[in-house]
């Protein structure tokens, strides 16, 4: 049997413009999804670093908390903070404006990753003491850096700042302060913002 030219048009499958179509159309819907995809990967980044980085923020200020409620007023005058961890040699013994709060390795190395250590004399003030508060790296995500500390004012000022490890871009500052009643070193309640 013969084929007559319009059958076998319709046996012979799509032609060379039917084909470049469907190609542009596949193009399209694959660049759609992948830009849709990527946005929603962003803000989800975007949502657990802030969820992460105030519950780590709220962790470093409970840490921070501890130590300054023991400064104490002595009979000159002056203030001291005393704060002593589970280790029965690590005793700070300081005057306020000496202490300091450092990111470090435990080696006094300074570590984006290390743990958040009170840096302060000891009780005879022979010795520099590390006393560990918590670890900086607590949250995978994220990283703590201390910025500006005044130990020495009153109230104490420290600000330090949260940064994804993922996206270097996503970061949050924090200051806490903390008041103490000048005549008799009763701590008042930390601010945070």
């Amino acid at each position: 049997m013969r084929q007559t030219t319009e059958t076998a048009r319709r046996d012979a499958g799509f032609t060379l413009v039917e084909m470049l179509a469907a190609i542009v159309v596949l193009a399209l819907l694959t660049a759609t999804v992948a830009t849709g995809t990527g946005v929603a990967t962003r803000l989800y980044r975007q949502s657990l670093f802030e969820s992460q980085s105030e519950v780590l923020s709220s962790e470093v200020n409970t840490a921070l908390a501890d130590p300054i409620r023991f400064i104490s007023r002595n009979d000159d005058g002056t203030y001291t903070l005393i704060y002593q961890d589970n280790d029965p040699d690590g005793k700070i013994v300081d005057a306020p404006a000496n202490v300091r709060l450092a990111v470090e390795d435990g080696n006094g190395n300074e570590s984006s990753s290390g743990y958040l250590y009170l840096v302060g004399k000891s009780s005879d003030g022979t010795k520099t003491l590390r006393l560990k508060l918590l670890n900086a790296s607590a949250y995978g995500n994220c990283k703590v850096t201390v910025g500006t500390q005044d130990f020495a004012s009153n109230p104490i000022s420290i600000t330090y700042t949260v940064t994804s490890t993922v996206d270097p871009s996503l970061s949050h500052a924090y200051t806490m302060t903390f008041g103490y009643d000048q005549d008799n070193a009763v701590t008042k309640v930390p601010v945070t913002s």
